[in-house]
Formats: structure tokens, C-alpha cells, sequence
């Protein structure tokens, strides 16, 4: 997931976790994407392919999240 995640995938995490969409959303600390998409793991994880999994999670929820902020009335 990570090898994924930080090749063939960074385009659309880019434009879902980049650092102005972070910043712009405020439902994550950008410093902490930001290191995750340069694949820093944290320093608890044994393994590196956590990474891959964090990124996919924190992804998945900007995906599913995107349809309700642009309903009428939804607050940004």
C-alpha cells in the first residue's frame, strides 16, 4: 500500500491531502500529512507500510466527505 500510495496513486493524494486542501478543510493537522506523504512513518510503527495504510484512510474519508461539502446548506 505504501510502495502505492507514494508512486502510482500520489497524484490524486496530492490533490486530495496537499497542503493547501489540508489547511483549507482544517479536519487535519497539515504537518503530519505532509509527512506522511513524503513516507515518514511515525516513530511508534514497526513497519513502514503503515504509511501506505494511513495515507489510503485519511484519502478515503476526503472522498467520501467531498459529495456532502458540496451540498446546499453544508457548511465548508
Amino acid at each position: 500500500m505504501t510502495e502505492w500510495a507514494l508512486g502510482d496513486l500520489r497524484p490524486l493524494l496530492d490533490d486530495l491531502l496537499g497542503a493547501d486542501a489540508v489547511r483549507r478543510r482544517g479536519l487535519f493537522r497539515p504537518e503530519y500529512v505532509a509527512a506522511l506523504r513524503d513516507g515518514q512513518a511515525d516513530p511508534g510503527d514497526l513497519r513502514r507500510r503503515r504509511v501506505g495504510e494511513k495515507l489510503w484512510t485519511l484519502a478515503a474519508l476526503e472522498g467520501w466527505a467531498a459529495p456532502l461539502r458540496r451540498r446546499p446548506g453544508a457548511r465548508p
